[in-house]
């Protein structure tokens, strides 16, 4: 019986022992399952969480779908799992479609291009399509010339010689029956004694547009009458990285104007003015987080926000790892080393921008004694 017990005893000091010699780092392989890519190795660490950062693969010709258990992606993987045995992963791929031997595999795009032809006041983005598609709307707002009348969108500057595409309301039910790119533009038909009135014009004001720094509208202007209700302008597209469109306002601080359409370019009331007038666009700058990772250290380092166009700069790391002494943060793992108090400033627009911890291995120094012997 005592024999039995230390039999037991003794297993179960074996199982410890070899629980504690597979305490080890795994292997986990990229397969990229592409030609002319190198598979990527890395570890995983004390958890058993994959330690290290992979960037998006691209293979020529193909599209990235995601991790799978095998090469034939039967099973997506979990990047996020523990993984306790060295393990392959292998990337799937989508193969792009194309046109081989003249036989469509994917329906060919082609891009309509509008072209003021002297004109201003609104800006339409390019369009997509597919042939034998109908055109889509372009926008509710109307492009304005001075002495002229806008007649619509033709495919010849001089309209009398184009097709039409888009009337002058900028609607249509024609189809793009072309196999080519074709650029649109403005038809202006010269006005002819125009005079007009001042009962007509005494309550008509101009309003224009200033995108205030952002990208996307140039000389655009609408006619408003006052104690009426603005018209729509759904229709323009504003951008400037590394801020948020808050509106358009008739001054250049937002804070200190007065509102007149929101964030969606829905008017929000009538005008209240009697002389033409400028708004401008509001914007407020992002906040971005910062966040700091451990790279294989241990402690924590809290994270914080940065403001888009102000400084800020990288904390101190409360991470400590055994033999190494801390060096500074890398950007995504990458580049140089920035020390603790560095200024950063437009690091991205939104988001997240990542600093791994840098560590250094420490020196140690190795001294003999002789021991009561002689010499050095």
């Amino acid at each position: 019986m005592i024999k039995k017990v230390y039999t037991i005893i003794l297993l179960i000091i074996m199982l410890l022992l070899l629980n504690a010699c597979d305490s080890g780092k795994r292997t986990i392989t990229f397969d990229f399952n592409c030609e002319g890519l190198d598979d990527y190795k890395c570890f995983t660490d004390k958890n058993n969480k994959i330690d290290c950062t992979l960037e998006l693969p691209s293979c020529n010709g193909y599209t990235f779908v995601g991790w799978y258990d095998s090469k034939d992606g039967e099973n997506l993987v979990n990047l996020d799992n523990d993984f306790l045995n060295d393990t392959t992963i292998y990337a799937k791929w989508n193969k792009d479609k194309e046109i081989i031997n003249n036989d469509i595999v994917k329906e060919k795009s082609y891009t309509i291009t509008f072209d003021l032809n002297g004109g201003k006041g609104v800006k339409i983005s390019n369009i997509q399509i597919k042939n034998n598609e109908v055109l889509p709307r372009i926008t509710n707002q109307t492009p304005y010339k001075d002495g002229y009348i806008f007649m619509g969108w033709f495919d010849n500057k001089d309209y009398t010689k184009g097709n039409k595409y888009y009337n002058e309301l900028n609607k249509t039910d024609k189809k793009f029956n072309l196999k080519k790119n074709i650029t649109l533009y403005a038809g202006w038909k010269k006005k002819k004694d125009v005079v007009s009135t001042p009962k007509e014009d005494s309550k008509k004001y101009t309003v224009s547009f200033d995108s205030n720094n952002g990208n996307g509208i140039q000389d655009f202007k609408i006619l408003v009458e006052y104690d009426k209700t603005m018209p729509s302008i759904s229709d323009i597209v504003l951008t400037n990285p590394g801020y948020t469109f808050m509106g358009w306002y008739d001054n250049k601080n937002y804070v200190n104007g007065e509102q007149y359409y929101d964030s969606q370019m829905k008017n929000i009331r009538k005008y209240d003015k009697k002389s033409d007038t400028i708004l401008y666009a509001g914007w407020t700058p992002n906040k971005f987080s910062v966040t700091y990772y451990p790279n294989g250290a241990e402690g924590t380092t809290l994270g914080h926000k940065c403001t888009y166009d102000s400084s800020c700069t990288l904390s101190k790391s409360g991470y400590t790892k055994s033999g190494y002494t801390f060096a500074g943060w890398k950007k995504d793992n990458t580049g140089n080393v920035l020390q603790v108090g560095t200024s950063i400033k437009n690091i991205v627009t939104s988001g997240e921008v990542k600093y791994y911890a840098v560590w250094t291995p420490n020196k140690f120094s190795v001294t003999y004694y002789p021991n009561g012997a002689e010499g050095t």
